[in-house]
C-alpha cells in the first residue's frame, strides 16, 4: 500500500521444492503510472524480512475481483499457478 504506483496488491503462497511455501504477489497500477517491479522488489527488502519479500510479481489492470470488488486471491493463485505448470 506504501508503494506509489501500485493501487491495489495481493500476496499468496506457491509452492516452492525447498521452501515448501513461496511469496508471491500481484499488484494493479494506479492509472497513467507502470510499475517497475524491481523497484517494489527494492522497497520491499527495507521494509519485510527477506522471507516475505516476494519472488516475483504479477502486474496487470485485469486482475480477478470478488463480488465486494477486492482482489480475488484465491482465483489470481489458481491463475499463476495454472500458467506455471509444468509440461507432463
Amino acid at each position: 500500500a506504501e508503494v506509489p504506483s501500485i493501487a491495489q496488491a495481493a500476496v499468496f503462497a506457491v509452492p516452492h521444492e525447498v521452501l515448501q511455501n513461496s511469496v508471491m504477489a500481484a499488484a494493479e497500477p494506479r492509472p497513467n503510472l507502470t510499475v517497475d517491479v524491481t523497484e517494489v522488489r527494492e522497497f520491499l527488502r527495507h521494509r519485510l524480512p527477506g522471507y516475505a519479500v516476494p519472488e516475483d510479481i504479477i502486474v496487470s489492470t485485469d486482475l480477478p475481483r470478488t463480488a465486494s470488488g477486492k482482489l480475488d486471491r484465491r482465483a489470481i493463485r489458481a491463475g499463476y499457478l495454472e500458467s506455471h505448470k509444468e509440461p507432463k
